[in-house]
């Protein structure tokens, strides 16, 4: 092994002379020294790089710092050795290259806000997509976003809530309702979904669905002992259907309370008092909240309701004129209410104050134009009266009978004997019966000539009620325009036995001096013969 090798004629150290150069200094071993490398040995040498002139045997130019073995100075191999070569990168064409690569950013920016609008849109509540559609007035397309979901959640409580309320908005009751009965058995913890329910059935105005409202609010009382509005609520719905003795049972409830809302109970508890027959009951119940609370409207209002059970038309009549002055929750009715009892004591100037009044709030009461259309007719003011009551002669229903009755007497003070009759016929046609119309109708034959239709016709008004003091005395004026005085006498005489002779509008006083006077003339007739 040993004589396989050789020494370095440049390091002397051992190496492979098989090999051009040693491994230790690179120096050439088979091959003659190039141009500016070293040559043999024992010769003075030169350096290849700066002409300095070197040793024999020296591998670096102390001069330059050459490698005189390899020709390399020193510094540019640990150059070499510590930075490597840098790779040359050729840039892509900016015309070309650059405008696909922004295109593709552009359009992965797209991709990405498209996705996440898209899961926005899937993350929102259906609820309140249908609430702002709504709000919007896209009321179909709100209705349908909630129908849909509801087919896919159906136990969503939210979404059967704003289903209801959508309903309610529209005046679809029965809708609502039967979407407030999903909330109520989902959840029957919420109050509100309780009351609501109640409420759509009863707003419907069907009495089935009264009835329904009134087992909501039982079933809420029961869930909630406490809640005065319900009892309220339950207590005016079984006035309604006419179950006093379980109105008064709810509204004790709530009069056990403070409030307004226990004066409202405390009142309508004397009212059920009253339409149960206990007349004396329910005056002191409403005497002694008169003196707690004097100067409420409605609970004056409450207590002429009271007095005019008992036909007290006086005490009726100031009661609301108080509650008027007061003000109360329906001003209009009461004020209507008030000008009919002014109306029934003949006191047509003041009663047609109020019901003006009474028309200003509400220009749909018809009782009010009715009654007013009344009091200008017996004012004098004909053709005012009849402009007021021809309108209500176009409707329908017992208020249009009796305004076409209102008209006939009308034209029977205005000596128009045929439109009274066309008037009574129409009033007839409408529904109007009983002795008010058959002693007109005498009255319209009669001032026609008409006098067999005409005694037909009162006779039938005493046959519809023989207590019915105006046909006795239209009867009575008859006759005596007939001169058939002894018959006139019998009629004012059956007259007067059924008035109340302290009534001012009665003529009690008249008609007693009218008797007396035929009696002396038919006393006197017969003395002659």
């Amino acid at each position: 092994m040993a004589s396989s090798m050789m020494s370095c004629p440049y390091c002397g150290k051992l190496t492979d002379p098989r090999l051009d150069n040693c491994v230790h200094c690179g120096g050439f071993l088979r091959k003659k020294p190039g141009p500016g490398q070293r040559r043999s040995s024992g010769e003075k040498e030169t350096c290849p790089t700066c002409g300095a002139l070197v040793q024999a045997g020296d591998i670096i130019c102390v001069a330059c710092g050459t490698n005189l073995l390899t020709g390399q100075r020193i510094t540019e191999e640990q150059a070499a050795a510590a930075k490597p070569a840098k790779r040359k990168l050729k840039l892509p064409s900016i015309d070309v290259n650059l405008k696909w690569v922004a295109v593709g950013t552009l359009g992965f920016l797209v991709m990405v806000i498209v996705l996440l609008l898209l899961a926005w849109f899937l993350s929102r509540d259906p609820v309140q997509i249908a609430i702002e559609q709504y709000n919007r007035g896209h009321i179909i397309e709100a209705v349908e976003t909630l129908e849909d979901y509801l087919h896919a959640v159906p136990d969503s409580v939210e979404g059967h809530q704003a289903l209801a309320w959508i309903h309610w908005e529209n005046a679809n009751y029965a809708v609502a309702a039967e979407q407030l009965a999903s909330v109520v058995r989902l959840a029957p913890g919420r109050r509100d979904a309780h009351l609501g329910l109640a409420l759509s059935w009863a707003s419907t105005r069907d009495p089935g669905n009264r009835r329904r409202a009134i087992a909501a609010l039982e079933e809420m009382v029961t869930r909630f002992p406490g809640d005065e509005q319900a009892w309220y609520l339950l207590g005016l719905l079984r006035g309604i259907e006419g179950d006093f003795d379980a109105q008064a049972e709810a509204l004790r409830e709530v009069a056990a309370t403070d409030g307004a809302r226990a004066l409202s109970a405390r009142r309508l508890l004397a009212i059920s008092s009253a339409l149960r027959g206990y007349t004396s009951a329910a005056q002191r119940a409403i005497q002694e909240i008169v003196a707690y609370a004097p100067n409420d409207g409605d609970v004056l209002a409450t207590a002429a309701l009271i007095a005019s059970e008992e036909a007290d038309w006086i005490a009726a009549t100031e009661y609301l004129r108080a509650a008027v002055d007061s003000g109360t929750g329906f001003d209009d009715e009461a004020l209507t209410h008030l000008g009919i009892l002014l109306v029934s004591r003949g006191r047509f100037s003041e009663a047609k104050g109020y019901l003006g009044r009474a028309k200003a709030l509400d220009e749909t009461n018809r009782r009010a134009q009715l009654f007013h259309a009344v009091c200008q007719r017996e004012l004098g003011l004909y053709e005012e009266a009849m402009r007021e009551l021809d309108p209500l002669v176009r409707t329908t229903g017992p208020l249009a009978a009796q305004a076409a009755v209102e008209m006939a007497r009308v034209h029977l003070v205005l000596n128009d004997p045929v439109r009274a009759m066309q008037s009574v016929q129409q009033a007839i046609d409408l529904g109007a019966t009983g002795a008010t119309v058959h002693t007109l109708q005498g009255r319209a034959h009669a001032r026609a000539g008409e006098h067999a239709a005409a005694r037909d016709a009162f006779r039938r008004a005493m046959q519809a009620d023989a207590e019915y003091a105006p046909a006795y005395l239209e009867f009575g004026l008859y006759f005596l325009q007939q001169g058939a005085m002894s018959d006139a006498i019998e009629q004012f005489e059956r007259y007067l036995g059924l008035i109340d002779p302290d009534i001012d509008d009665a003529h009690a006083d008249e008609v007693r001096t009218l008797v007396a006077q035929l009696k002396e003339t038919v006393g006197a007739a017969q003395g002659a013969t």
